[in-house]
């Protein structure tokens, strides 16, 4: 088939690296997936990683706005401000961009509901297939369990500048919906001091930052005299590059719309 021309914004070379080593893999296997451009964002200037020397970000906000074509693909993994600016590129361009940024403010959010379907757009808190599994099952499974305490934690890296992960609020609002609930008021962020017994029907998101961990999420349903967990655990950052190449081919044959992960995987 064609290639597909893929677009990469990426925060960090911690992303950057899996994504640019999984495309090329994909290109061999003859799955029609080739880099056009791979930029991570470090602390300071841009780099380029295709290319050997640094670059102003002004002439990478340039860059941007020129290199969305209706044949494009963005991958977006920047910080939430960049983020939105690129959402407004694409969808001004006509491009397809998948979104896997987090950190959004609600605000951001609304805007990035807005924006979406003017073009074709995935947006998901975490592109893993694995973790798009998982809120599938813990959809169903606080379905099942009404009565159980829902609690969910996380853990990453720690350079990871937000908290909790996007994941993990989706993970709670997740459970929330299933119950017929609405996150917000029922969500718990912390604990500290005489907290006082926990209210049922309360959904606690914690996170925890150490090391290099890449990313686990587990979610914990307790009842009385038994308990039940489900985890999900990512040993390296090639299941987020792969589930986010996998987006951006199933994009490039939609038409115009705001899409998931789940959408993208059939779930």
């Amino acid at each position: 088939g064609e290639e597909l021309r893929a677009a990469l914004d990426v925060f960090s070379a911690r992303e950057a690296i899996p994504i640019v080593h999984v495309s090329n893999d994909e290109w061999q296997r003859g799955n029609g997936v080739s880099v056009l451009k791979a930029r991570p964002f470090l602390d300071g200037p841009f780099l380029l990683s295709m290319c050997d020397h640094l670059v102003d970000p002004a002439i990478l906000r340039d860059l941007m706005a020129s290199t969305p074509e209706p044949d494009t693909v963005t991958l977006d993994f920047t910080v939430a401000s960049a983020a939105l600016e690129h959402l407004e590129v694409a969808a001004k361009a006509g491009a397809a961009i998948v979104l896997g940024t987090t950190g959004l403010t609600p605000e951001m959010e609304a805007r990035a509901r807005e924006l979406a379907p003017r073009t074709r757009t995935v947006i998901a808190p975490n592109m893993s297939v694995g973790v798009n599994v998982l809120m599938k099952i813990v959809a169903e499974v606080a379905k099942i369990l009404p009565d159980f305490d829902a609690e969910v934690l996380e853990i990453h890296h720690r350079t990871k500048v937000d908290a909790p992960s996007g994941t993990a609020v989706a993970l709670g609002r997740i459970i929330a919906a299933a119950r017929g609930q609405d996150f917000a008021p029922n969500a718990i962020y912390g604990r500290e001091g005489i907290t006082g017994v926990r209210p049922a029907g309360k959904i606690a998101v914690m996170a925890l930052r150490a090391g290099d961990a890449v990313g686990d999420h587990t979610v914990i349903f307790g009842g009385q005299g038994e308990r039940l967990e489900l985890i999900h655990r990512a040993q390296t950052r090639d299941s987020l590059a792969r589930g986010a190449l996998r987006a951006a081919a199933w994009l490039e044959k939609q038409p115009a719309g705001l899409y998931s992960m789940r959408d993208v995987l059939g779930l």
